[in-house]
């Protein structure tokens, strides 16, 4: 497990490197334990995420993340992402990620571009890409939402969307032909905002799949629900990092 090592190196490097760091615009780090509700499957995992982003000139910056999944399920999962981005403003960034995955059976490597902003009261990302592995079965991409806003000074709600599709995964009863096949997860969280970056979270979401056809929409009849709680501390801008980790499989474990 962890084959990567090479890049999750670079990543690290990238962080402490003085060349690199003239400017470090934002930081986070997180930690956060999940629990799934269904009586069938009542495993649980926690996770540790870290990222920074620095400024390379006053339109330019990189980023990094990484990030650990273990617990129940499965034999955990590490991911180390990249990003290059073009600030619009000095918080809010479109750009390009390329991200390497590894878990127990698996490594896959996913690139793709993305958009993030944030305010004293406000935080978006989205994101679009495609995964490349040797280990999978099939073609992937990889999608995602979030946005969390303000309802009292201290207090942020926010719905979040992380999905994989498998091109052609999926034939609809009496049928030839095959359709995309979607496994998603859909969630809620609410925020409590400490003075200093400091943030305690709490989120309920569901993991489902679904496929559509020209006229039938197919979805799970069960789907995994789960709790979670965590937190999270933030410098430099209000929101830390303007983008995140890029997963495969991480938001499923």
């Amino acid at each position: 497990m962890y084959k990567n090592t090479t890049f999750v190196a670079l990543v690290i490097a990238s962080f402490a490197t003085p060349t690199l760091a003239q400017d470090i615009s934002a930081a986070s780090v997180s930690a956060a334990y999940t629990s799934f509700t269904d009586d069938n499957f009542d495993d649980s995992y926690t996770n540790l995420k870290a990222g920074v982003e620095l400024d390379l000139s006053s339109t330019f910056a990189i980023g990094g993340n990484l990030a650990t999944y273990g617990g129940d399920v499965d034999d955990g999962l590490l991911n180390a992402t990249a990003h290059g981005m073009y600030m619009m403003s000095p918080n809010t960034a479109f750009g390009g990620f390329v991200a390497q995955e590894s878990g127990g059976d698996y490594d896959a490597t996913l690139y793709g571009i993305e958009f993030g902003t944030g305010s004293e009261s406000t935080r978006a990302e989205a994101y679009f890409g495609v995964v490349d592995s040797d280990d999978l079965t099939g073609d992937f991409s990889v999608s995602g939402l979030s946005f969390e806003f303000a309802v009292a000074p201290s207090i942020t709600l926010g719905i979040g969307y992380e999905a994989f599709t498998i091109a052609d995964g999926f034939t609809p009863p009496a049928s030839t032909d095959t359709e995309d096949l979607t496994y998603s997860d859909t969630s809620l969280i609410a925020r409590y905002l400490f003075d200093g970056g400091a943030s305690v979270f709490a989120e309920i979401g569901q993991v489902g799949f679904s496929a559509s056809t020209d006229d039938t929409t197919y979805v799970s009849a069960n789907n995994l629900e789960y709790f979670a709680i965590g937190a999270e501390y933030t410098f430099g801008r209000p929101t830390g990092t303007l983008l995140g980790e890029r997963t495969f499989a991480g938001w499923s474990q």
